[in-house]
């Protein structure tokens, strides 16, 4: 290794694909981080949006006069499948599928839906194709919990 720090006849050009290989790797690195993320964020508000919308719905008077504030836990879940489905997700195979096209863009699996008196809780995991074929990883898998609650101010 002294060797060819020490070397005189010049290695410039290694360096430079040394540099340029190094660059690009991080460029995958980060544009693979990013697209995950963007998708990632996508799903979360979706799945916020839907829950917001299931919680306002099924509120037994919509305008809280009578101050009963919890989400009823029998009509949350068709509810909350009902808000999907109209959001564009489709459900196979057991889980919850948004397509782009013709083509996946993600998916829930593992939906669990609980509601304990004014909190509507959704668990899955977020699945999405891998951006770029690496070996033997051919999905993403990211947990993801997402909370609407009712919010009353006298």
């Amino acid at each position: 290794m002294r060797h060819f720090f020490q070397d005189t006849r010049g290695s410039a050009i290694l360096w430079t694909l040394f540099l340029i290989l190094i660059l690009f790797t991080l460029s995958f690195v980060v544009y693979t981080g990013t697209t995950v993320y963007a998708k990632y964020q996508t799903c979360e508000t979706e799945l916020e949006r839907a829950a917001f919308v299931t919680v306002d719905a099924g509120l037994l008077n919509t305008n809280v006069r009578d101050l009963q504030l919890n989400v009823p836990a029998d009509a949350a879940q068709s509810l909350l499948e009902e808000n999907l489905a109209d959001a564009g997700w489709a459900r196979e195979d057991g889980r919850w599928v948004k397509y782009n096209g013709e083509k996946l863009a993600y998916a829930l699996e593992g939906a669990q839906l609980s509601v304990q008196e004014k909190t509507l809780r959704l668990d899955a995991t977020f699945v999405m194709p891998a951006p770029w074929a690496m070996s033997s990883v051919t999905e993403i898998r990211i947990p993801m919990t997402v909370l609407s609650s009712v919010l009353y101010i006298d």
